[in-house]
């Protein structure tokens, strides 16, 4: 049974009397000693405490080292900023100078590069069609700029002059160039007076082998502007080439040295022509010669042609020198003297022939094409 309620509380002073509580039916006991509760959400967390780290105090000798540290690394970059900034410097005054703006414009032409070569100075008047990338790339292949050195530098603060020397080599030997640049100050900048050469060329033979870019050439009278090096021309075969003398183009020419561009025979072709002279010869003084009435006769002789035999005392080819003619077309011109023991038919005043002997002096004359260098063709003495 349950009982009756305790006193529900006070209100003021005064006590108030429970109500008797009317009777209910028994309700069973649950036992909940043994049911685990889950903590509640708004129950507040259990407090862990834990120990602070202990902090190692900082010695004064290890402060002191540390801040040395600093310091040090801060000089150093400081050390090696100003030095950039020295050397840095160093190089744009350098460059700036008539010598290093000179020395930048040979470093473009040498790359190939015509529009930066262009950009050091003003354009002399004449025909610039030669002045392109390509025409450029064709005088380095003919013969590139190598070992350039400045020689001397001279200015007055508006004017200035820079020697240069440098190497051009086209594969048949080097030839050593020494130029004098001209440059003007605007502006604080030292320019070239000219970034082109002007020049009015003409070639001494094979007029028409001559090419540029692979293509026949017609060259104007007027002048044709030109960078400075190697000549851009070339020939239709390789038997031909530019002599050493005129195979640079340079801005102040030597006073002996016109504009007209010497041909002369490659190394190749002058092989081809002294490996079958000697043969050709030894056939016209055994009498079996293709063309035998072409052969040679003994110098300052009357004689019937053709009629020379007898035994040569040397090769002809080891004295035998070999030039381009004047001829448009090209042709090699053979020469030699060899002496010659042996007999002629000689001719009198009445040109009657009678044998006569001779141990003297042969002139060998002889041309080929030359295209084709081992054909040749006896000359008449």
């Amino acid at each position: 049974m349950i009982g009756r309620a305790k006193p529900a509380g006070r209100v003021g002073t005064e006590e108030v009397a429970a109500a008797p509580a009317e009777e209910s039916p028994e309700l069973p006991t649950v036992d909940m000693s043994n049911v685990e509760v889950p903590p509640s959400l708004s129950s507040p967390m259990t407090h862990i405490d834990v120990p602070p780290r202990p902090v190692q105090a900082r010695t004064t000798a290890q402060s002191r080292r540390r801040r040395g540290f600093f310091w040090g690394a801060l000089a150093v970059a400081a050390a090696l900023l100003l030095g950039g900034a020295i050397v840095a410097m160093t190089t744009y005054r350098s460059e700036a100078r008539p010598a290093g703006v000179v020395a930048r414009y040979f470093d473009e032409l040498t790359e190939g590069n015509a529009s930066a070569a262009l950009g050091f100075g003003a354009i002399p008047v004449g025909d610039r069609r030669l002045l392109t990338a390509s025409v450029l790339r064709a005088q380095n292949a003919r013969g590139r700029i190598s070992k350039f050195a400045i020689l001397t530098q001279k200015s007055d603060g508006t004017n200035a002059t820079v020697d240069v020397q440098y190497s051009v080599d086209d594969g048949n030997g080097a030839a050593t160039v020494t130029d004098t640049i001209d440059l003007v100050r605007q502006r604080d900048i030292w320019r070239l007076k000219a970034v082109a050469v002007p020049v009015t060329t003409q070639f001494a033979g094979a007029n028409h082998r001559i090419t540029l870019l692979g293509g026949a050439v017609v060259l104007p009278k007027s002048p044709l502007l030109m960078f400075p090096g190697a000549l851009p021309f070339g020939f239709d075969t390789p038997n031909l080439r530019f002599a050493k003398e005129s195979l640079v183009i340079r801005f102040h020419e030597p006073a002996d040295v016109g504009t007209t561009a010497a041909v002369e025979p490659t190394q190749g072709a002058i092989d081809q022509i002294k490996s079958v002279i000697d043969e050709q010869f030894k056939a016209c003084l055994n009498g079996t010669a293709t063309h035998q009435v072409l052969c040679p006769l003994p110098t300052g002789k009357r004689g019937v042609p053709g009629t020379l035999r007898g035994e040569s005392a040397q090769p002809p080819s080891s004295v035998a020198q070999v030039g381009v003619s004047d001829d448009p077309g090209g042709i090699f011109e053979i020469t030699a003297a060899v002496t010659v023991k042996g007999s002629y038919q000689s001719l009198d005043f009445n040109n009657i022939a009678s044998s006569a002997q001779v141990n003297d002096l042969v002139t060998l004359k002889a041309r080929a094409i030359v295209s084709t260098p081992r054909d040749i063709v006896w000359v008449s003495s």
